[in-house]
């Protein structure tokens, strides 16, 4: 039965406001980044250059150099000796060699189409294993992509081959699914969990997930032993002090940092965390997916768990969660309105709607389109929905104590030391967490990540304890 005209004519006004505002945040977000674009590509790009040369990619001199180098106006250079490091693994960051032989210019081109793709990636697999319309996955996707692009970073090639393993389990090509699984690997603390669920279940997908792995690990040590120990014993510890008090960061580490204990003792807490949510989070892939036959939720459920809390997590990470809550969702007979919920609270970067206040108009919009999609409520359910987050974010925005410019910042450290200790001195410097409204609104994505993690442990313990009955 077709829906009412004005039921029509209501859905289609809301669309095209909704429309609006998601462009109007865009246009006024690439005004914004103007001239700070793919920061962190240029990290990965410049610890290529010196990796390819024999130089340590992980100190703070040679790196600064290459990151402040003369560059097009609109893309990022580094100032003040405050350098963004390249926190990868050797064979990671050997990824980025190929695009050496273009200018830096193209290579960002290039590299922004291969993010573009991977994201196109990660729709695709998500409209074939959940079904859920494209206004649904792009609005789950929109900010994730348009945060991650911008600053070039590499979560969405792993999100997407986490996905692309989901999708290869789901038509049983399980060699394919191991090997797409250890490629992830390359951001390892959002693929690992993932990875070992994988391996345990799917005995067909041992030997290429291991033939990947020692392709990696051949990659890694073409740099030499001593430069893979250096990175695990060195820069990996220096990259988690550094970023400890980062107010964009999401981690456990963070939010034991904002409790008021040193920082090293949230660094271990964060690495604890993570440990036990991996182990966790393998345990409810593999028991929710033997008892609902979705293989998918073997590669999706311990991406969602490894991004929830650890050691250093970003925002852009935090959204390797909505594959397995859309998943775990779809699942129902019912839209369950706290999946709902954390659907939305995971694809909205609150944080940064209400500190740039040019973004409330998407946040709203997306926000609305996924209630209206998801929960499917009456018409005037769905307007207290829009006018009460609207008026919450305008709140928040008007709560915070709007600072003049400050001077431009810099620093000093020795060139021979890890290049984490100047971008940690910026962090405590200008973006610490403190205990302001910045810090509340991480609550909204926590408490989103909280959902789908509690959500998917009783799911699991409850077919462990029927199972028992049986």
């Amino acid at each position: 039965m077709s829906k009412p005209l004005g039921s029509r004519i209501a859905g289609a006004a809301f669309a095209m406001v909704a429309l609006y505002a998601v462009a109007f945040s865009l246009w006024q977000f690439s005004h914004f980044s103007s001239g700070t674009l793919l920061s962190d590509f240029r990290a990965f790009y410049c610890a290529a250059q010196l990796q390819i040369r024999g130089i340590d990619p992980y100190r703070q001199g040679p790196l600064y150099r290459c990151e402040a180098a003369p560059t097009a106006a609109v893309l990022w250079r580094a100032t003040g000796n405050v350098t963004d490091p390249a926190p990868l693994p050797p064979y990671t960051i050997a990824a980025f060699i190929p695009l050496q032989r273009l200018p830096f210019g193209v290579a960002a081109l290039v590299w922004t189409g291969i993010l573009i793709f991977a994201w196109a990636v990660v729709a695709l697999v998500l409209r074939r294993i959940t079904g859920y319309s494209w206004t649904v996955l792009c609005a789950c996707l929109f900010f994730g992509a348009m945060m991650s692009v911008s600053l070039g970073q590499i979560a969405p090639l792993a999100i997407a081959a986490i996905c692309l393993a989901a999708l290869l389990l789901s038509v049983q090509q399980f060699s394919w699914a191991g090997a797409a699984a250890a490629t992830a690997m390359i951001e390892p603390h959002v693929a690992l969990p993932a990875c070992l669920a994988v391996f345990v279940s799917v005995p067909r997908s041992r030997l290429p997930m291991i033939g990947v792995g020692l392709a990696l690990l051949a990659i890694s040590l073409v740099f030499g032993v001593g430069r893979n120990l250096e990175y695990i014993h060195e820069v990996l510890p220096a990259h988690a002090l550094s970023d400890v008090a980062d107010v964009g960061q999401f981690s456990f580490t963070v939010l034991v940092h904002a409790l008021g204990f040193s920082d090293r003792l949230a660094s271990r807490a964060g690495t604890i965390w993570y440990v036990v949510m991996s182990f966790a989070g393998v345990l409810a892939a593999i028991t929710m997916a033997k008892r609902s036959k979705s293989l998918p939720l073997l590669a999706l459920l311990p991406m969602a768990f490894a991004v929830f809390g650890g050691v250093y997590v970003h925002w852009q990470q935090v959204v390797a969660a909505i594959p397995a809550a859309l998943l775990l969702l779809r699942a129902q007979r019912e839209p369950y309105w706290p999946l709902v919920a954390s659907v939305i609270a995971l694809a909205v970067p609150w944080m940064y709607v209400v500190g740039w206040g040019f973004l409330i108009p998407g946040a709203v919009a997306i926000t609305g389109v996924l209630a209206w999609q998801l929960l499917k409520p009456a018409l005037l359910t769905e307007a207290v929905i829009v006018v009460g987050v609207f008026c919450a974010l305008l709140l928040c925005n008007h709560a915070l104590a709007h600072q003049a410019a400050q001077p431009a910042f810099s620093t000093v450290v020795a060139p021979d030391q890890w290049a984490d200790l100047s971008w940690g001195a910026y962090v405590r410097a200008r973006i610490p967490i403190g205990h302001g409204v910045f810090f509340w609104l991480h609550f909204p994505t926590w408490v989103g990540l909280a959902v789908v993690v509690t959500f998917a442990s009783s799911r699991a313990l409850r077919s462990v304890t029927l199972q028992r009955a049986l």
